[in-house]
């Protein structure tokens, strides 16, 4: 779900004079793999910015959380499928979840009835998210899940 990104490595695929050999040859293969997946280039990334900016950092920071949110981002889960899936202790598990909750990046997304009990599903606010580091600046670009 995370792709960072060294600046000092990343070169623009559109841009090959000036490379070597080898950068080209990796370059030219990148460019066909997107061509035979279907690849276009995608506008609904966003650019984050500010308290989000600090929040996303934080979070992928902390390998709980970015497997609670790497779990739920493809389909909704309930708590006890989120802690299963993450191979994570319930008490640990539970305060994390809690924390995602409050910061809005883990949202309710139905629900199922269970023993006549109506339990919640939750799913990740974030489809994908990429953290690129150059040498001096950070810049994190997200794809928020549809709803």
């Amino acid at each position: 779900m995370v792709d960072t990104t060294s600046g000092t490595k990343h070169k623009r695929l559109g841009s090959v004079k000036g490379l070597d050999p080898v950068d080209r040859a990796v370059i030219s293969d990148l460019k066909s793999i997107n061509k035979k997946r279907g690849h276009k280039k995608d506008h609904s990334w966003t650019r984050v910015e500010g308290p989000l900016f600090t929040l996303i950092l934080e979070t992928f920071l902390d390998p709980v959380k970015k497997k609670i949110l790497d779990a739920t981002s493809k389909k909704s889960l309930t708590i006890p499928q989120i802690l299963d899936a993450c191979k994570i202790s319930h008490t640990g598990g539970y305060r994390k979840i809690s924390s995602l909750i409050q910061d809005n990046l883990l949202v309710v997304d139905g629900n199922i009835i269970r023993n006549c009990k109506n339990i919640k599903k939750f799913k990740s606010r974030l489809e994908d998210v990429r953290i690129n580091m150059d040498k001096n600046t950070t810049s994190v670009k997200v794809k928020f899940t549809k709803r």
